[in-house]
């Protein structure tokens, strides 16, 4: 959004109680579902932790929480139409309890997965963390959280942005 629309939608938003939307309510650069704003970190690799810091410095969100089916279908469909063969991160980890999956954002409990045959398979001890595998439809796989690097999938409510505008 430019400086010139920003400041129309501060102006109107101070006038009348309520902010502009775009795309849904989401930033130009982000695809929406439902009441999510999705930014796909193209061509970033990075550690999960360096993926957590990026989705909350540079998009104001999380990495994606995905809690339901068609939830998880929307994400995989639109990984899959990506021109790169890159794994992408999910923000959940069991590095507090063995097994016991959580959303690294709000410590709630995961309800919904999608593992890949054979996952998770905690090999070596240390796959604490998630993510879409690129090899396999983007389903899930657990992965090692500090050496591997994924591209971050980060999510941000639509009501987040609209209490920052208006």
């Amino acid at each position: 959004m430019n400086l010139t629309i920003l400041s129309v939608c501060l102006l109107f938003a101070a006038i009348v109680g309520s902010g502009c939307a775009q795309n849904g309510g989401c930033p130009d650069v982000s695809v929406v579902y439902h009441d999510s704003c999705y930014f796909f970190g193209y061509k970033q690799p990075m550690t999960f932790l360096d993926a957590d810091n990026f989705c909350r410095t540079q998009h104001h969100g999380r990495l994606v929480e995905i809690g339901t089916p068609e939830e998880n279908a929307f994400v995989k469909n639109y990984l899959s139409r990506l021109s790169h063969t890159e794994n992408f991160w999910l923000g959940m980890t069991d590095q507090a309890n063995e097994h016991d999956w959580r959303w690294h954002s709000s410590d709630d409990v995961v309800e919904f997965f999608d593992w890949a045959p054979g996952d998770p398979d905690n090999t070596n001890t240390n796959e604490d963390c998630v993510v879409f595998w690129y090899e396999r439809g983007f389903q899930w796989a657990d992965v090692p959280c500090p050496s591997f690097k994924a591209e971050p999938v980060c999510e941000k409510s639509i009501s987040d942005i609209t209490e920052i505008i208006g």
